[in-house]
């Protein structure tokens, strides 16, 4: 399967509608972890369906994006025709996002160096992949490993951005299903930023 074919995607209306079905396939016996967190907007609301005794681990380094993020419709060629947004964007100095349950936990710092040190080695049920770049997003997927089987949902942020198809996550989603010969299904959208996809 292509991740590039968006018409297998199904289609939720509204924000509601698409978590709601989203957590249909979520096991409710496993964790969660969420890669780019920013103010918490997304966390808190995912908060909401969090299963009873399950961890909610948020990683981020608090002080924005760690490099542009640069996409377009093309492959991109020095950058002609693309959608920049700076490095630093979405910074919040440092401060992480407070929650007064325990079972969330911050994980402050760059992908590549918090990954690897994760004392952490049992599935995930639910990942979200809010981190925009193409490079992060490939950290995250490449950097779980096993954390990463069967039944793990896995949810993009920012798959394309619009009617931008590179430089997004479905990138690194496209290098991640070739290179570890993954099976996936899609449950769920909007539009074409969100996307939504169960490991088989």
């Amino acid at each position: 399967m292509d991740p590039l074919v968006e018409e297998g995607i199904p289609k939720q209306d509204g924000a509601k509608n698409y978590w709601s079905n989203i957590m249909r396939f979520v096991d409710p016996a496993l964790d969660w972890a969420e890669f780019g967190v920013a103010t918490g907007a997304s966390a808190r609301m995912l908060y909401g369906f969090l299963p009873k005794g399950r961890e909610f681990f948020l990683f981020d380094t608090f002080t924005g994006l760690p490099k542009d993020w640069v996409r377009a419709k093309e492959p991109i060629v020095d950058g002609v025709n693309a959608v920049m947004t700076p490095r630093g964007t979405f910074d919040c100095e440092g401060k992480a996002p407070a929650f007064a349950d325990p079972r969330v936990k911050v994980v402050k710092g760059l992908f590549e160096d918090t990954i690897p040190e994760w004392e952490y080695d049992k599935q995930l049920g639910f990942i979200h992949v809010d981190c925009d770049l193409a490079s992060s997003a490939r950290t995250v997927l490449f950097g779980l490993g096993e954390r990463i089987r069967k039944g793990t949902v896995i949810a993009f942020d920012e798959f394309f951005d619009g009617p931008n198809t590179h430089g997004c996550e479905v990138d690194a989603f496209r290098d991640y299903v070739k290179e570890k010969k993954v099976k996936f299904g899609y449950i769920g959208g909007i539009g074409t930023n969100m996307v939504s996809v169960v490991i088989l």
